[in-house]
């Protein structure tokens, strides 16, 4: 157990040193989403990850609208997930009603981290409000406990005073969610979701779309940044999949 606990340590301590490289990196985000179209002003609700908050995801919404979204907070304070309030299920779906029925329109989701499960569980509820799903770094394919930061999720569970049966949560998570377009961005070099937990289960509705980046650094670096824009500037019906736009764009550059 101790020699688990310090590879975890390890595996955050490496993840966050990366993570300076992928900030710099987001300094180039123009130049990366410079060919991709505007975006058509469609509300976009951003989760933040575990154990932070709407700050972690400023520079990510402040680029989207400048893309043409709408890009919005969750606004539920520090993500805990389930172990913050009983209800943050309902409060989030809540939100997700609001915002559609404000913008009279399909909203699209994107999360980090915890805050993509919770976006895709929260699309689940309500898929008729939903455009797509983007997750960053997620736990949705496998169990959490893999994961470097299980034992901290678990030391809060635990105070919070909330025994989750993590087994039969993932039972439900890790199937796909019917009727919507989901993608999951993912990298081997993730240093805290490991990437065969961080994919979706392969469905006419969903994408795994591989990059090089740390954890902590997914809602900083350009090409993730890029990939957002380009999924989210996809129509909600005939879309094309990642792979034939990033095909057709490297014909283009030869």
């Amino acid at each position: 157990m101790t020699k688990n606990k310090t590879l975890g340590t390890m595996n955050i301590a490496t993840d966050l040193i990366r993570a300076l490289s992928d900030i710099r990196s987001g300094r180039d985000w123009q130049s990366k989403v410079g060919t991709i179209p505007h975006g058509d002003g469609h509300s976009v609700l951003v989760f933040p990850g575990f154990m932070t908050n709407d700050r972690s995801t400023s520079t990510l919404r402040k680029r989207l609208v400048s893309q043409g979204y709408d890009a919005r907070p969750w606004d539920q304070g520090i993500n805990f997930g389930q172990t913050r309030e009983k209800d943050i299920l309902h409060k989030i779906t809540d939100l997700l009603k609001h915002t559609y029925m404000e913008s009279s329109r399909k909203v699209s989701l994107v999360g980090w981290s915890l805050g993509g499960l919770l976006a895709r569980e929260a699309a689940r509820c309500h898929p008729e409000q939903v455009r797509r799903v983007i997750c960053l770094g997620s736990p949705i394919g496998g169990s959490p406990k893999h994961t470097s930061l299980w034992k901290v999720y678990n030391i809060i569970t635990r105070l919070a005073g909330r025994q989750e049966n993590v087994d039969q949560l993932m039972a439900q998570v890790i199937k796909p969610v019917e009727g919507v377009h989901c993608i999951s961005i993912y990298s081997d070099s993730d240093g805290v979701v490991p990437p065969n937990i961080a994919c979706e289960e392969e469905s006419p509705l969903t994408e795994n779309i591989k990059v090089n980046s740390s954890h902590l650094g997914l809602p900083f670096n350009a090409d993730v940044l890029q990939i957002i824009s380009e999924r989210l500037s996809q129509p909600e019906i005939n879309w094309k999949p990642y792979a034939q736009y990033n095909a057709e764009k490297s014909k283009q550059a030869v």
